[in-house]
C-alpha cells in the first residue's frame, strides 16, 4: 500500500505544470508562488500611426493610414524572430518597406521607437541623398517616403525575457535606388522642419 502511495506522490509531482506561474511544491509539501513575469503594456496602432503621422505632417507629406493586412504581416514577420529578438533580421523577399527596433527595457512604446526612427534625421543629408558618415538613417527616410501611403505595425515580447520586439512594415515601400524620400523642394521643407 505504501508503495502505491509513494508513487502516485511521484507521478503528481511530475505531472504538476511548468510555468513561471505555476506554484512548485517544497520538500515540506507546500506550494510556493513564484511572481509571474510582468508584460509590457503593449503599444496600438492609434499609438504608431500617430508618431508616423507626426513626423510627416513636419515633413507637409501627405498622412499615412494605418493597415491592418500590413500590421498582420509585422507581427508574423516578429513572431519568427521571437526566440531570437536580439538579432534584427528583415523578412526576405518582402513586398513592403520594414524597420524594425529591439529593446531590452520595458519602457519602449511605440512613440519612443517611431521618434527614435525620426531621429535619424540628423544622420541624413539631403544634399547627397546619403547617411551621414556611413551611419543608419534608412529608417527615417522610410517613415519620410514621399509615395508611401500606409503603415502597419507590431509589438511583442521576446522569449525569454529577451526584451521587446517592434516592427512595422510599409506600402508602397520607400528605399529605392537613386530615388530620393522627399521630392521638391526637399532642402526647404527640411529646413523648416525643426521638430521631429
Amino acid at each position: 500500500m505504501w508503495r502505491f502511495a509513494a508513487l502516485a506522490a511521484i507521478i503528481l509531482l511530475f505531472s504538476l505544470p511548468n510555468h513561471a506561474d505555476s506554484g512548485k511544491l517544497s520538500l515540506t509539501g507546500k506550494l510556493n508562488r513564484q511572481k509571474p513575469f510582468l508584460a509590457a503594456k503593449l503599444s496600438t496602432p492609434a499609438e504608431f500611426l500617430s508618431a508616423h503621422n507626426k513626423i510627416r505632417e513636419n515633413h507637409n507629406l501627405t498622412l499615412l493610414a494605418w493597415d491592418p493586412k500590413l500590421a498582420g504581416y509585422s507581427r508574423w514577420w516578429a513572431e519568427t524572430r521571437l526566440g531570437e529578438c536580439r538579432k534584427l533580421l528583415h523578412s526576405p523577399n518582402s513586398p513592403y518597406g520594414e524597420n524594425l527596433f529591439w529593446a531590452l527595457q520595458d519602457r519602449w512604446n511605440a512613440s519612443m521607437v517611431v521618434k527614435y526612427w525620426g531621429g535619424e534625421r540628423n544622420l541624413y543629408d539631403p544634399n547627397t541623398n546619403e547617411c551621414i558618415n556611413n551611419s543608419v538613417c534608412g529608417h527615417y527616410t522610410q517613415i519620410v517616403w514621399n509615395t508611401t501611403r500606409r503603415v502597419g505595425c507590431a509589438h511583442l515580447l521576446c522569449h525569454n525575457k529577451q526584451g521587446n520586439l517592434f516592427a512595422c512594415s510599409y506600402d508602397p515601400p520607400g528605399e529605392y535606388l537613386l530615388s530620393r524620400p522627399i521630392w521638391w523642394p526637399f532642402q526647404q521643407i527640411y529646413r523648416l522642419s525643426s521638430v521631429v
